[in-house]
């Protein structure tokens, strides 16, 4: 950059005007878009999520599906753990019997 002596012309205060309104303008859009397009699939997120439920609901329905299914097997896997444990307890008191008596 060179120094200047007196006064700018009108010239020379036009294009550094211009410069420093470009400049400006610039910086902002800058400052404005590249965080912008930064978060964009964030923000798109955000908006979906603020327009529309169905993916949402989607996964509620499929929660409460696996949840429904859990809660209906359980008396069914009880029930059969009832049955094994009481099968297990018969064995083990038909095995210790035979041992138990005298010979």
């Amino acid at each position: 950059m060179w120094l200047t002596t007196g006064e700018f012309s009108k010239g020379y205060f036009y294009f550094w005007a211009v410069i420093a309104i470009g400049w400006g303008t610039v910086g902002s859009a800058v400052i404005i878009v590249l965080p912008i397009m930064e978060s964009w699939e964030t923000i798109q997120i955000v908006m979906m999520g603020m327009f529309t439920n169905d993916r949402l609901m989607e996964k509620v329905e499929e929660l409460n599906l696996k949840l429904q299914t859990i809660m209906e097997a359980i008396p069914e896997a009880e029930r059969l753990y009832l049955l094994e444990k009481g099968k297990a307890k018969k064995f083990e008191v038909s095995e210790q019997q035979p041992s138990s008596l005298p010979a």
